[in-house]
């Protein structure tokens, strides 16, 4: 029924894109796919279609060109944009085209699939829409509670006509003063993507809650709603007047009575965007919100902060032989230098916040594989990583900042290392048994309990630890000294077979000579027929 053109220069993200979002369920039939602005125009005047799922950063011609073109060819196609930048001049140029989503890199399919399910949403309603009168009998049919969240979403959307917001407050009872003074504050519920849809209405209905409580304190009056499943758009306003009531520290203590409260359910992270003078100036508001939240990334401590304007700020330049500097500190085993490249190296990222996020943990993502490797290799002796890396990669795709990241990473080292040190003192006391078995396997009496008197261990866990170094039993290993002892002296005719098996430790001949025979194939005595002519 619906067509859609994915448009990215990465062929893998296309790829990815196709194989796991169920296009079908969402009646979409048609998919077609350029890699990048000017033959995606190209494909469109004959394809024809409905969604459009686009990066921004293309060669040639970016995604906000490319969609402005189409949109002179093609005004009613519903736009997606995808991309890693957090420039405030994208979210600007990404609002002013309609787009109905802005899913960020690296991609969560449940994002990209409730922002696919939007844009269905939206071609239906665009199908079935008449007029603004026929939309707002609808709306009177639900309750206030949906209103305000309507109007709260409505805010958002790039010049939405003034009659329109006017006709909404009316039918909300609701003094909102249209020149006053407002503020927008996304909160963002992590892993909220992730979640079941149980787990997203308990989650919501502790949102629900929490907002109410701390906002029950206020003076200052809200409209709020869900954008998708994690993210709360939340508009404060005042009279003009009283502006100063949406001070950045009013908001920031605010915004973190929320985050105190709700992150014993769940962790959020709260942005602040600019303070506003008349209503329809709060997408101006929520674009800085949008800009912070981003940058939240590469916060320290609570995550909640308030925009400080245009601040000038750099891109981190990764140095070609970060990784390769990295594995020459764990091979030498330099944990301590290991952990301080770490610390080092975000210290100085912090300072960067305009460095691509998805870079960043791609980055970490291989230093941390460095570490898994020599982890399986000293561990395992396998030289594969197995399904080790998927696992690691989803945690690092998960990680909602670089203080988190950092952690991870430097709790990985030290465990590793942590791992390496108890490996390395459980072969010396390997070695120590073997030494102790070495010099006493002559007594007959030797045992494991007398073995672990000496090494001052149980014997369970003494058994346990040879078994895990060696590969071998304990009382295997004293067989074996015992028998290889007694070919070196069946090899000198003077000494009798019965004395012999004294010697190794066995008062029975006969039993010495089973056992020999297990071991070896054959009898003491035909052993000795070998070497003596």
């Amino acid at each position: 029924m619906y067509k859609l053109l994915i448009v990215d220069d990465e062929a893998i993200t296309r790829s990815g894109i196709i194989k796991h979002v169920p296009f079908e369920k969402y009646g979409i039939t048609e998919i077609s796919q350029a890699d990048d602005g000017v033959n995606a125009l190209e494909l469109a005047k004959s394809f024809c279609p409905d969604i459009v799922l686009s990066d921004i950063k293309m060669p040639r011609m970016d995604g906000i060109t490319f969609a402005n073109e189409l949109k002179k060819l093609n005004p009613d196609c519903v736009l997606i944009f995808m991309s890693a930048y957090s420039d405030k001049e994208y979210f600007i140029k990404a609002i002013k085209l309609k787009a109905v989503s802005y899913v960020e890199k690296p991609i969560d399919i449940d994002e990209l699939e409730a922002a696919i399910k939007n844009a269905v949403d939206e071609l239906q309603r665009h199908i079935s829409r008449e007029n603004i009168s026929n939309r707002m009998d609808k709306v009177l049919e639900e309750s206030r509670s949906l209103f305000n969240n309507q109007l709260a979403l409505l805010l958002i959307k790039h010049e939405t006509p003034m009659e329109e917001i006017e006709e909404k407050i009316s039918l909300m009872d609701m003094d909102i003063p249209l020149d006053g003074s407002f503020v927008t504050l996304l909160i963002k519920i992590q892993n909220g993507s992730a979640m079941t849809p149980k787990e997203t209405e308990n989650i919501r209905e502790h949102v629900y809650k929490v907002l109410n409580e701390v906002l029950g304190s206020l003076e200052e009056r809200a409209l709020w709603a869900y954008r998708g499943n994690n993210q709360i758009v939340l508009h404060l306003f005042t009279p003009h007047s009283e502006r100063h009531k949406l001070s950045a520290e009013r908001m920031v203590s605010f915004a973190e009575q929320i985050y105190i409260r709700e992150s014993e359910v769940n962790p959020i992270s709260i942005a602040i965007g600019s303070v506003v003078s008349g209503i329809d100036q709060i997408i101006h508001s929520y674009i800085s919100a949008a800009v912070v939240l981003q940058k939240l990334f590469f916060k320290k401590g609570i995550p909640v902060d308030y925009y400080r304007g245009e601040e000038p700020a750099a891109a981190y330049h990764f140095e070609s032989d970060l990784t390769e500097s990295f594995t020459e500190l764990i091979e030498k085993g330099m944990q301590s230098q290991a952990v301080e490249f770490v610390s080092t190296l975000t210290a100085q990222i912090m300072l960067c916040t305009d460095t691509q996020i998805i870079t960043i943990k791609n980055e970490y993502y291989r230093l941390l594989c460095v570490v898994d490797k020599y982890a399986v290799g000293q561990f395992t002796g396998q030289t594969e990583q197995s399904g080790e890396s998927d696992l690691v990669w989803n945690v690092v795709a998960s990680t909602e900042s670089l203080s988190e990241l950092s952690r991870y990473l430097i709790g990985k080292i030290n465990r590793y290392f942590s791992e390496l040190r108890d490996q390395n003192n459980n072969d010396a006391i390997a070695l120590k048994i073997q030494k102790y078995i070495s010099f006493n396997y002559h007594n007959s009496a030797l045992s494991i309990e007398e073995i672990s008197d000496e090494i001052g261990m149980s014997p369970a866990y003494l058994c346990v630890l040879f078994k895990a170094q060696t590969g071998k039993t304990i009382n295997g290993y004293i067989t074996d000294v015992r028998v290889e002892k007694a070919k070196e002296l069946l090899k000198d005719g003077k000494v009798k077979i019965g004395e012999i098996a004294k010697r190794c430790g066995y008062n029975d001949s006969d039993y010495f000579a089973k056992v020999f025979k297990k071991m070896v194939d054959c009898s003491p005595s035909e052993y000795r027929k070998k070497y003596i002519i």
